[in-house]
């Protein structure tokens, strides 16, 4: 369950910074 969730936050994470890059 930890691994999951720590999984989806990396995903958030790397979701925001590719919206970032695409200013977005």
């Amino acid at each position: 369950m930890c691994d999951s969730v720590y999984l989806v936050q990396s995903f958030t994470m790397y979701q925001s910074r590719y919206y970032l890059i695409n200013g977005f």
